[in-house]
């Protein structure tokens, strides 16, 4: 090891030190036994998020589908590991008690990332969503993520703005989502959209068309097709070797699907009343499923347990072959291979980087202590960076009627304008991300009109 290495280990362990000695009666992290033999033993692991047990099924079907979905993950090789906070105390792997408390308790929170400081920090329970389910999994070096459906762009965001944070995760935590696609209740063309614009990678399972959570035809094609489980190991050891940070989406068709048009009246109905009882945020998606699941008289809830078993079969089998590649000595080889493509803090194969640190930390153990630590040598500044985007930009103007509409004659609406354009996003999406480290310009093509300068 280098010096610096050294150097950067030590002050970094000091640190963590510190904040344990101080802070560590506010944050606690707890790992179960199961799972974190597992990860000693690199066997093949699969997180699981807690809403759908706390908020997307009724009890007692909800702790049945529970366990059903961790003994699916067993059978085909891999651990569970269900995500929740349980009294401030962030868990990756629940047991029995953890699962039933979630499944029955009335004061259990719905918890995405910015709500995970809050839950912690005033000792309460909360189940995680796709996007905290992400962030605490990647915490703990878990690549692989089963869950029923992603969020995304909630129909009529060009008005509420409501997005879901589950694509912002997507585009900067690399766990790959096993899901049945975007949920049906939301707009899936301006999701898919949006996670283009983030660089998650969007996949199809034997799927030409990219499932819509209770139904396999959501009416826009997969942007990409993978037929096995082995093609989306290799995609995932690909991400990591060339130094990219976006998860994985890994849509997978449900193999009991609702009827389509009687799946999607529920829909609009659920919505229409969810907006007239002012219904919003969090709580509109467990609002929209128990009032679908009533209109369609159960078969939305069959739907919802087929599709979740099934995904969590497909994760286990990916999280193996994930593992597999991991393993194997193509992994150091492709590593050697692509190492001039990596940046310098990223050289280190994630596979190896735990083994790196130990054997860094046990020399600086032997070697050093807290009142004699090791002078850090500091590297001058990376050199400025430039990226320039070559597209369009234009002006989206979005009119909708807001009454019963009566041809021939006027009707009363309203007219939003937003920006848009396939690179004046990409631009924007980058200079949003890339913080100091690149500077951003777009070369497009704009009117000397009110919309041009306004893009401006």
């Amino acid at each position: 090891f280098t010096k610096e290495m050294k150097s950067f280990l030590f002050v970094r362990k000091l640190c963590h030190t510190i904040s344990r000695r101080r802070f560590g009666n506010i944050v606690s992290l707890q790992i179960s036994p199961e799972v974190q033999q597992a990860l000693s033993d690199k066997r093949p692991i699969v997180a699981l998020e807690s809403t759908i047990i706390s908020h997307g099924m009724p009890y007692p079907r909800n702790i049945e589908v529970a366990n059903e979905v961790e003994a699916m993950v067993r059978s085909f090789g891999s651990v569970p590991a269900t995500i929740a906070i349980i009294d401030g105390v962030v868990k990756i792997g629940l047991d029995e008690v953890d699962l039933v408390r979630l499944a029955k308790s009335t004061a259990i929170r719905k918890a995405s990332i910015r709500d995970l400081a809050y839950v912690c920090a005033n000792k309460l329970s909360a189940a995680t969503t796709v996007a905290s389910t992400m962030r605490i999994a990647n915490m703990a070096d878990i690549s692989v993520f089963a869950t029923g459906g992603i969020g995304g762009v909630h129909r009529g965001a060009e008005k509420s703005f409501d997005i879901s944070a589950d694509i912002i995760e997507l585009g900067k935590t690399p766990v790959t989502v096993v899901c049945a696609g975007i949920k049906s209740i939301l707009d899936i063309g301006k999701t898919l959209e949006m996670l283009e614009t983030h660089g998650v990678p969007v996949l199809g399972y034997q799927a030409e068309s990219f499932p819509a959570f209770f139904t396999n035809d959501s009416g826009f094609p997969s942007p990409l097709v993978v037929q096995s489980c082995s093609e989306v190991a290799a995609m995932m050891v690909s991400q990591r070797l060339l130094g990219l940070r976006s998860g994985i989406v890994l849509g997978v068709p449900n193999p009991q699907p609702a009827a389509m048009e009687k799946m999607q009246y529920a829909i609009d109905f659920a919505l229409k009343s969810a907006a007239n009882e002012g219904v919003s945020g969090p709580a509109i998606t467990p609002y929209v499923l128990q009032r679908i699941e009533r209109l369609t008289d159960g078969d939305s809830l069959q739907a919802n347990v087929s599709l979740i078993l099934n995904n969590a079969k497909l994760a286990a089998m990916v999280a193996e072959q994930h593992c597999s590649l991991l393993r194997s000595g193509s992994f150091s080889t492709a590593l050697a291979a692509f190492s001039p493509l990596q940046p310098p803090q990223q050289a280190a194969a994630p596979a190896h980087l735990n083994a790196a640190e130990d054997q860094a930390e046990a020399e600086l153990a032997a070697t050093s202590s807290v009142s004699n630590p090791p002078a850090p040598t500091f590297s001058p500044p990376p050199e400025q960076k430039s990226v320039l985007v070559v597209g369009g930009a234009v002006m989206d103007i979005i009119g909708q009627i807001t009454s019963d509409v009566h041809m021939g004659s006027s009707n009363p609406g309203t007219v939003c304008t937003s920006f848009g354009g396939v690179a004046r996003n990409v631009a924007a999406s980058i200079a949003r991300h890339s913080g100091s480290t690149f500077t951003v310009r777009l070369a497009t093509a704009l009117a000397d009109d009110f919309n041009g300068r306004s893009l401006l």
